[in-house]
This record gives C-alpha cells, structure tokens and sequence, in this order.
C-alpha cells in the first residue's frame, strides 16, 4: 500500500490528500470539505506530509480579507504515485523489436549514445580528467541518477544511487546499462571502466570504476 510508503500503516487520510493535490492546488478548507473531516484534523496532516517533503504551500491574495494558503504536491509527493513509464517503455521497444527485428535496438543504441554524449559538449581534451568525471556525474544526477563522484585511494568512482532502469526486464535494464556506460567511455575518451556494482543485476546501486589507461 502507497500509504506504508509514506509512514501511514493504519490509515489513508494523508495519501488522499496527496491525490486530491495531485489535480490541483487547495487549502486546509477545501481539502476538508473533499475529506469530510474537520479542518483542524486536516491541518495536522499537511504539517505532517509537508515536514516529509510531500508537499508546500504558498500564499495568494485574495480579493478580501487575508491571503489564501494554497498546498501544492511536490515532486517528491508525485514520485509516490506510480508511472508504469517502464511498462510502456517495454511495450514500445517489444513492438519495435516484433517490427523491424532485433537489429533495430542496435540503430537506436548509437542514435542514444551520440545524443547523451553530445550533452556533455563542453568537455574537451583540456579539460582535466577529474573535473570530466565529475561533469559525467553532474549530468547524470540532473537525470534523476543521484549520481556522485567519488575518488578514493587514488580512483575514481561513479557512484548511482537511483538506477532508471531497473524497473525494466533484465533484457532490456542490461541493454540500457550498456549504453550508459558507452556514453561515459565516449565522454572520457580512451579508460578502463569497471562495473563493481549494478542495479539491473539485483544491486541496491551502481557503481563505475573508470580509469586512464
């Protein structure tokens, strides 16, 4: 149950508010009179989800009397309510594969490749080695990654805390795993890399050794 997922395990008032925000914004008043519960009871779970991040308010004039405070679900909260962005995805690679044959994830590959590394167009060969592993990480973070640069013992490490693809099936998560570590060869130009862990083969996160030859 979504509600366990955000501390609630007896009760669902706090995840129906998260869905009536979902749709638009609304104040403690509003948010009672959906509920059916009072607004002081309201209010004691806003405090609650908006302490976890779920949500945030803000304040907007009204034509009398005060400002109305509005609540607005965050990313966060929306992150809580599943996409199925995996389900489809897999739908369309299996139809394309069912189409033009395997060798289409093959063109598409090199088309992703070329795309992401072009992302990192402000590196060049003057760039320092460290100061291109941490861009790499940068980029991969504001994907949604939580990517981080790590030099340890005199390595350096990329270190995903969310992997995006392991929602996926093992087929397609290893075939995507694949092209991300192409990008990051192809952004560092001539390393080692070594995958010491990964997502899509059952790790918690994943980790890449990379390396000047």
């Amino acid at each position: 149950m979504m509600s366990e997922r955000i501390g609630i395990p007896s009760e669902d008032t706090r995840t129906d508010i998260l869905k009536y925000l979902l749709s638009k914004d609304l104040t403690a008043v509003e948010l009672s009179r959906e509920l059916g519960i009072n607004e002081s009871a309201v209010r004691r779970h806003l405090d609650i989800l908006e302490k976890k991040g779920l949500i945030e308010h803000y304040f907007e004039k009204a034509i009398r009397g005060r400002p109305k405070k509005y609540y607005r679900i965050t990313k966060g909260g929306e992150g809580l309510f599943p996409s199925r962005s995996d389900f489809l995805l897999e739908s369309v690679l299996d139809a394309m594969v069912d189409t033009y044959g395997e060798k289409s994830l093959d063109k598409i590959e090199d088309c992703l490749i070329d795309r992401i590394t072009s992302m990192l167009s402000d590196l060049d060969d003057s760039n320092k080695f460290h100061n291109k592993v941490e861009a790499i990480a940068r980029m991969f973070d504001d994907m949604g990654f939580y990517a981080s640069h790590e030099f340890d013992d005199g390595e350096h490490y990329l270190r995903y805390e969310n992997c995006a693809f392991s929602d996926l099936s093992e087929r397609y998560a290893s075939w995507l795993c694949n092209i991300h570590c192409e990008v990051v060869k192809n952004a560092l130009g001539d390393i080692e890399l070594e995958q010491i862990r990964s997502a899509a083969q059952g790790d918690k996160i994943c980790i890449q050794k990379v390396g000047e030859r």
